[in-house]
């Protein structure tokens, strides 16, 4: 058993992937029988125990010298809350006796919180997991994007030069070649070995149930095209369709549900989320259309469900393709100006060929989106950390 602490920005339940990747990954290692201590920004939906320690929020000003002073010390440009994240830290691994220290980035000062303590806990193993990439800073001026470039790497050579394990992001995988640099894939991936049933039978059994559950918007996850597709399949078949959505919609897209099959049930607990989707015949997922690069956590949820999916894509960069290629189990749709005739063919076919099928998914797909596959490196190299210190004894 060993103390572990983890330093991050976001633990969560869901407010982004970055915090759904620390907490799958936090109760990853106590499923193992670690303690594991965690430091992370104040959040109200947090419960505070013996285990969380909050930081407050830093408040940013962006005057024109402050965004001067932050070009300059790019990219550590929170050093205050970067501050407040090494006091607390140091402590804790002091109190606590912490054998490993595992920091995620974004955003920067976490990472350069445990670059800062390796220098004076030489003896604790300290991972640095790169969940976005540091040297490819998001900035639109040609000149200042080169320069952060710049003092980025000039950091990342320092750092993993410190740093006992960096994990990066499988797009970066092959770049760097040192024996302390691997590459993951994110641990969104949770196997589950048994799903509890709830009561929670919301479907007409004479139509074709299809389940979103999640935020629809008019600017980002726009459904209107399928919308329109839905009615079109309804006019001409004798089982119709019936969509069923939980979750937040705004206004523009509740006006266009009206005189659709499509029934709104407003919020959802998260405990019945899963029972509700197994019991539909098909699974709706919208991507978004800004964050298109970005890995939508909830996507590998619908993936252990086994239900077919119905993916609607607005990018075809969208960095989620290449999960849902290994999935198989899916129907895309690319939203256009009117609906073509092969396409509401296609769609169909794929309706009446998947109605009442569930697939059981082989989790050696998803391997290396599984915390216990992030975990297991981690214990390789500390295995190697333990066996070199005692070697330079």
């Amino acid at each position: 058993m060993r103390n572990i602490l983890i330093i991050c920005n976001n633990y969560s339940t869901g407010k982004d992937a970055n915090g759904v990747c620390a907490k799958n990954v936090v109760e990853q290692l106590r499923r193992e029988g670690h303690n594991v201590y965690i430091i992370t920004e104040y959040d109200k939906s947090i419960e505070r125990d013996e285990f969380v320690n909050f930081i407050k929020e830093e408040k940013q000003r962006n005057g024109f010298i402050e965004k001067i002073i932050k070009a300059y010390n790019y990219p550590n440009t929170m050093k205050e809350r970067a501050k407040k994240y090494i006091i607390m830290a140091r402590k804790i691994i002091q109190i606590k006796n912490i054998d490993i220290v595992i920091s995620f980035y974004k955003p920067f000062d976490t990472i350069f919180a445990a670059y800062t303590l390796k220098k004076e806990f030489s003896n604790v193993f300290f991972v640095n997991y790169h969940m976005d990439i540091l040297t490819d800073p998001d900035e639109p001026n040609c000149f200042l994007k080169l320069y952060k470039c710049i003092k980025a790497k000039m950091f990342f050579k320092r750092e993993y030069r410190l740093i006992d394990l960096v994990l990066l992001p499988m797009s970066l995988s092959g770049v760097y070649k040192e024996i302390n640099i691997e590459y993951v894939d994110f641990p969104l991936y949770i196997k589950y070995y048994s799903d509890e049933k709830y009561n929670t039978d919301f479907f007409n059994h004479n139509v074709i149930n299809i389940v979103y559950i999640g935020t629809l918007d008019y600017f980002n996850r726009n459904p209107h095209f399928f919308f329109e597709l839905l009615k079109e399949y309804n006019n001409y078949n004798r089982k119709k369709i019936e969509l069923h959505i939980w979750g937040n919609i705004d206004q523009k897209v509740s006006q266009m549900i009206d005189g659709i099959n499509v029934i709104y049930h407003g919020y959802i607990q998260n405990k019945f989320v899963r029972s509700i989707q197994l019991q539909a015949d098909f699974i709706l997922n919208v991507s978004n259309k800004i964050t298109y690069n970005w890995i939508p956590s909830k996507i590998f949820d619908l993936f252990s469900i086994g239900k077919p999916i119905i993916n609607i894509l607005f990018n075809e960069k969208d960095v989620s393709i290449e999960y849902f290629k290994k999935y198989k189990f899916y129907f895309d749709i690319t939203p256009k100006y009117c609906i073509s005739c092969d396409e509401m063919k296609n769609f169909k076919e794929f309706i009446l060929q998947n109605l009442g099928r569930k697939s059981e998914i082989n989790d050696l797909l998803f391997e290396k989106a599984m915390p216990e596959y992030l975990t297991a490196i981690i214990w390789k190299h500390e295995a190697k950390f333990h066996d070199k210190n005692t070697y330079d004894k």
